[in-house]
């Protein structure tokens, strides 16, 4: 007997503009824990998440017309080395819709479709952005071939696409010149926008794809290993280090409701997370629940003496609606 369809909407106007607000004002504080997880601090019982994710391949829910909706925001913020209070530079809002709409088959494996739909607030003029995953499970883990795809893949029967052909300037890349404080060039400042994109293409799973001779058309990028467990880790991309790591469980506070998840910290190429800088993504057997990233950059002189300034970055993304069947 399947479970029950599980349903949380909270996409109440009101809470949607709290939830923003909070995302901005606090600088993602809210979903970034960054001290250890406290089992005593769980909202739910303690019994059930370390069941959670112990099973055979049926962990993530992987079942046509599965759909989640989230809503994030981020800011960039420069700490002054005068004493002075930081300024906000830039912050963003965006919402995003992920849906499971059919199947299609890559060299004879068959895996599902996932289209992640994605509206910057206000709207960007080549928005919206539309990207597809292809995504299979069994009893080692949930993965996904390389990369997202800018065009749907053919499908196995019917499916509802919401664009039948490649989308151009399919890129989420926030440029530097949107940041520049007076619009003043900065090639640090460039430079650290380099290393924050790293960083939201970690979280949203986006891996640049090295090409090179003999690389296997269907690589497969491994999101999850079975069965989770706090201090699990494995490499992400099987061609170069790509680590993560399971931190713990804890009940996840979102704007859909409190789930008991898994907090996974990601360090792309295994060096480009610092102390006290984070790339945390959250899984549940609801699914994925959204991502916090905080990274920071000390700016110097051209003899490289420090010179006090702190560019901050942070960002994050959580989930509003969750409508899954098991």
């Amino acid at each position: 007997m399947n479970p029950p369809r599980v349903r949380r909407n909270l996409l109440l106007p009101f809470v949607f503009l709290a939830f923003l607000l909070a995302v901005l004002a606090t600088g993602c504080a809210k979903h970034s824990p960054v001290g250890p997880i406290s089992q005593s601090a769980l909202g739910a019982s303690p019994d059930r998440i370390l069941t959670a994710g112990f099973g055979s391949g049926s962990f993530y829910p992987l079942s046509i017309g599965n759909k989640w909706t989230f809503s994030g925001g981020g800011s960039f913020r420069v700490v002054p080395g005068d004493g002075s209070p930081p300024y906000e530079d830039f912050h963003f809002a965006f919402t995003e819709s992920r849906e499971l709409i059919g199947t299609t088959h890559h060299e004879g494996t068959a895996y599902v479709v996932e289209e992640q739909v994605h509206h910057e607030i206000p709207e960007r003029a080549s928005g919206p952005f539309f990207f597809w995953s292809r995504m299979r499970q069994d009893r080692g883990g949930l993965f996904a071939l390389d990369t997202l795809l800018q065009a749907p893949p053919a499908m196995d029967g019917a499916a509802h696409v919401s664009v039948a052909g490649p989308v151009s300037n399919q890129t989420l890349r926030i440029e530097p010149g949107l940041w520049r404080h007076g619009g003043a060039s900065d090639a640090w400042l460039d430079r650290f926008a380099d290393r924050v994109e790293l960083f939201r293409e970690s979280a949203r799973g986006i891996m640049a794809r090295r090409v090179v001779p003999g690389t296997p058309s269907g690589l497969e990028l491994k999101f999850l290993v079975y069965p989770l467990h706090p201090g699990l880790a494995w490499s992400t991309r099987p061609d170069f280090p790509w680590p993560v790591s399971v931190d713990g469980m804890e009940a996840l506070d979102t704007p859909a409701g409190k789930f008991p998840a898994y907090r996974i910290s990601v360090n792309p190429g295994g060096t480009t997370v610092h102390e006290g800088e984070w790339i945390y993504i959250w899984y549940s057997r609801f699914g994925f629940l959204g991502y916090s990233i905080h990274t920071f950059d000390e700016v110097t002189d051209a003899d490289g003496h420090p010179t006090g300034v702190v560019y901050v970055y942070d960002e994050s993304m959580m989930a509003t609606s969750v409508a899954v069947d098991r």
